[in-house]
């Protein structure tokens, strides 16, 4: 056996293609529950607009396919979309869209972000926002239920404004206590507006909870001041995502979240951001991958995890190459075995004189673990051997 440092790309390229294996884990991410957000636009790594970006997806029926196909293998059931006035000047396309996410599985929530919003002077152009692109759209005569959005996700984020990073720890305790009273005003508009049914999530970050003799930011009066305050949001919101973008290990993770998980339980849930490259917080995908996993398995799929952003998530597989595995020979049984990890596509190659390689078989891993794979093909297995990976979203 021979395993080669560099892809054959030329090879691989030309070969033959021999046979497919079965997919691997098929029903790995049957029971995942992650959510993502999907933004009209966001910044390649490069620079310039992410063809990933809602403005380049929904409305073009092949890219929403591979779209729906990209999130359903990665165990995405939620979708957090921001579609500018879309909702409003073309219903057409997002209830295509949304029934298209329906169709797959997929959970279609709005997702309206803003900052100064919760000043009660700012609180009406919201309302509006919400009348027109969630309200009007899902009221809409002849309206069915895939079309409709399931649910609104709000980001709203007071942390953003000067005021705030100005402001002292009591100011921001009262922009915290308009943010209460902006969920609380939305989710009676819904109710007034026949959507009552329809739930209401939001994105908060991890720092609010601490109290100022610990560090915090906010000036919560003592700790039943800041209980308060997350019953009193727990009331008009269905579920919160716990922004946690700065934390790279699970130990800081689950601390991070750990009073909210310990409040709201089961609909508190910990977001981690795409953040994928060197100098980022995550290395490579390898380590992304293995984040969410581990989220997963120890707080339930019920509380993780959701992921800051679908573009980012996407570039940075996108920038992930073609590379080598290592691999195992048995002697008898002949078998290949290597370790495999969710979102790559396995390529095993065979040669009998390194110079035509020949595709013998192909599938995508679900799930982390050892592939054996026996290398009998057509009664003849000396030869070289190769295993090489790739991202599943590149679609090499």
């Amino acid at each position: 056996m021979r395993i080669f440092p560099k892809p054959i790309a030329a090879a691989a390229a030309a070969a033959t293609l021999i046979a497919f294996a079965a997919t691997a884990g098929t029903s790995a991410m049957a029971n995942r529950s992650r959510g993502v957000w999907f933004w009209g636009t966001t910044t390649a790594p490069g620079g310039g607009d992410s063809q990933y970006g809602a403005v380049h997806i929904v409305g073009n029926a092949a890219k929403e396919a591979q779209t729906v196909a990209f999130l359903k293998a990665r165990g995405f059931k939620r979708l957090f979309g921001s579609y500018g006035s879309d909702p409003k000047n073309d219903p057409g396309k997002i209830a295509a869209w949304n029934e298209r996410l329906h169709l797959g599985g997929i959970q279609s929530q709005l997702l309206i972000a803003g900052a100064a919003e919760v000043d009660p002077a700012q609180r009406p152009g919201l309302i509006t926002k919400i009348t027109e692109r969630l309200i009007e759209f899902n009221n809409a005569a002849g309206r069915t239920v895939p079309e409709k959005f399931d649910a609104l996700h709000l980001d709203l984020e007071p942390q953003q404004l000067g005021a705030w990073n100005a402001g002292s720890a009591a100011d921001k305790r009262a922009f915290l206590l308009q943010l209460r009273d902006t969920y609380a005003e939305i989710r009676a508009h819904l109710d007034a507006n026949g959507l009552a049914g329809t739930p209401i999530f939001a994105d908060i970050p991890f720092t609010w909870d601490k109290l100022p003799a610990d560090g915090g930011s906010i000036g919560w009066l003592d700790a039943a001041d800041r209980d308060a305050w997350f019953a009193d949001i727990a009331a008009p919101l269905a579920g919160l995502s716990i922004m946690t973008f700065s934390k790279d290990n699970f130990a800081d993770l689950d601390e991070a979240t750990a009073y909210e998980r310990s409040v709201a339980g089961a609909v508190a849930r910990v977001a981690i951001k795409a953040d994928i490259g060197t100098g980022a917080v995550w290395a490579n995908i390898a380590d992304f991958h293995d984040i969410m996993q581990t989220l997963e398995a120890n707080l339930g799929f019920s509380r993780a995890v959701d992921v800051e952003n679908y573009a980012l998530y996407r570039e940075a597989l996108d920038a992930t190459p073609i590379t080598g595995v290592p691999v195992a020979l048995s002697a008898a049984p002949a078998e290949l075995a290597f370790p495999c990890e969710p979102g790559f596509t396995y390529v095993v190659l065979h040669s009998k004189d390194l110079c035509l390689w020949a595709e013998a078989q192909r599938f995508r891993a679900q799930e982390h673990g050892m592939m054996k794979l026996p290398v009998k093909i057509r009664g003849e297995r000396r030869g070289f051997w190769g295993v090489y990976r790739f991202p599943e979203a590149t679609g090499r």
